[in-house]
């Protein structure tokens, strides 16, 4: 192990405070990610690509974009770290998290024991402009996305 490599903020003379939060952002990031993105992406990759004319395009897609995600985080881990301290990157990717567990609680749909046909006009049917349209996104005065 190259203790050099460690972060200041993560050496024995950090105050016992700091250790709290660095302890409780890393127990809450864990959860979050396990109720949102670690588990819900994988299952909706397998549901959506049922839906779509090529499932292998559509797959290697979202696999893509989803390394491209884990290769962001691990490259700018180490500098964020210098910057927030440990214990404010691993704050901030908890709020990201938390964000994308409020995000699938309340706008993916439940696909349990509904066809495939139901659910492929349900995603046709359904856009962001839809969304904004129904106040999802809770927009001021009920206006629309395009001001009326």
């Amino acid at each position: 192990f190259n203790y050099d490599a460690v972060p200041e903020t993560c050496n024995e003379e950090s105050p016992k405070k700091f250790e709290v939060i660095v302890l409780i952002s890393l127990v809450f990031y864990v959860f979050s990610y396990s109720m949102s993105l670690g588990t819900v992406s994988w299952i909706l990759i397998s549901e959506l690509s049922k839906c779509v004319a090529n499932p292998f395009k559509f797959i290697g897609w979202i696999l893509s974009i989803n390394w491209m995600c884990r290769l962001l985080i691990y490259e700018t881990f180490y500098e964020a770290t210098k910057i927030l301290s440990l214990g404010g990157v691993l704050l901030s990717y908890s709020f990201f998290s938390f964000a994308a567990f409020l995000f699938i609680a309340f706008l993916v749909p439940e696909t349990r024991n509904k066809p495939l046909h139901n659910i492929a006009v349900f995603i046709q049917k359904s856009s962001v402009h839809d969304l904004m349209r129904k106040n999802v996104f809770f927009w001021k005065d009920g206006a629309n996305v395009d001001g009326s």
